[in-house]
């Protein structure tokens, strides 16, 4: 069996469960502001036509020794249909991996010559709402045949616009993250599911003192 120091070839040494590859979700600002924001990251009070800006993260996967073909790694924010994703000028979106900003392509995802390629479709299952998909394969690939970028940021910051189907506090309007990794072993993809974060939206911005 052949091996690269401990490492075997032939598999990712981060397995998909690993908990460094787990995605994280947080909050970062609601209508421009910070203070409107929880300690954490996964809760913020916004109202109707507020923008509400987004991080995704993750990390860069090992996979010296794993075949570049049909390697797949992609984030995915599902979001309530009271959320409306943004990217433009204003309000733009942004994928780094380790500090370096992507470039996203602007073909189809099969002759994407960018560095990841982005789309959005209805949640599936016939629930209301937004799917937002970043695919990172052929960039994250590369980095992870590197062993000094294994481990490094991954992270997208993005906006959605609070739009009119929103629900009031107590009820919240969610979103939830989750990445796509080929499989430890064999063919197809692991889903690693993330975390929600919840926004509160009233009539007028609650301001927290």
């Amino acid at each position: 069996m052949t091996k690269l120091g401990d490492q075997q070839l032939g598999v990712i040494a981060a397995k998909p469960e690993s908990t460094a590859l787990t995605p994280v979700k947080k909050i970062l600002e609601s209508d421009g502001k910070t203070n409107l924001v929880g300690k954490d990251g996964d809760t913020a009070s916004a109202k109707v036509g507020d923008y509400v800006k987004y991080e995704l993260s993750t990390v860069v996967p090992n996979t010296v020794g794993y075949p570049e073909d049909g390697f797949r790694f992609y984030l995915t924010d599902t979001m309530d249909e009271s959320l409306s994703y943004v990217n433009d000028e204003a309000h733009p979106t942004t994928v780094k991996v380790n500090g370096k900003t992507l470039t996203q392509c602007t073909e189809s995802e099969s002759n994407c010559t960018g560095d990841y390629y982005r789309s959005t479709q209805a949640s599936l299952g016939g629930d209301p709402g937004t799917n937002v998909f970043f695919y990172l394969d052929k960039y994250v690939y590369k980095a992870s045949q590197d062993i000094d970028q294994v481990g490094k940021p991954v992270t997208v910051t993005y906006y959605a616009k609070i739009n009119d189907k929103a629900v009031k506090a107590p009820q919240s309007n969610d979103n939830t993250v989750s990445l796509d990794i080929s499989k430890f072993s064999g063919w197809g993809t692991d889903v690693i599911k993330g975390n929600t974060v919840k926004v509160y939206t009233y009539d007028t911005a609650f301001t927290k003192v």
